[in-house]
């Protein structure tokens, strides 16, 4: 029977890691949403044809950035979850089979 070792403390500090990414991104859809907005007439004046297609072109990715934004957190906070779980088992394994070794001794 081979063995393995997994070093928890890691796991823990990954989990640790991975929730500060994910708190962090929680702002960032916010900014993309609602603080990277271009007004129409930011862009030039009325004679300057090509403003509304710029400015049209800006709110799409705007919705865009915010999308890939929310997708990234969602699957930061996917990764956080599931290591998280990963964690716990070992850690319940390692008490269970310590548990069981006293009841041996």
């Amino acid at each position: 029977m081979s063995g393995y070792q997994v070093d928890v403390d890691f796991l823990r500090e990954a989990v640790l890691r991975l929730q500060g990414m994910t708190d962090a991104m929680d702002g960032k859809s916010q900014i993309a949403a609602y603080r990277t907005g271009l007004s129409r007439a930011q862009l030039g004046s009325a004679d300057f044809l090509e403003a509304d297609s710029l400015h049209d072109a800006h709110v799409r990715m705007q919705g865009a950035l915010k999308t890939m934004v929310d997708t990234l957190r969602e699957m930061l906070q996917e990764v956080t979850d599931r290591t998280g779980y990963v964690h716990r088992g070992y850690v319940d394994q390692e008490q269970e089979t310590a548990a069981d070794f006293r009841r041996q001794a």
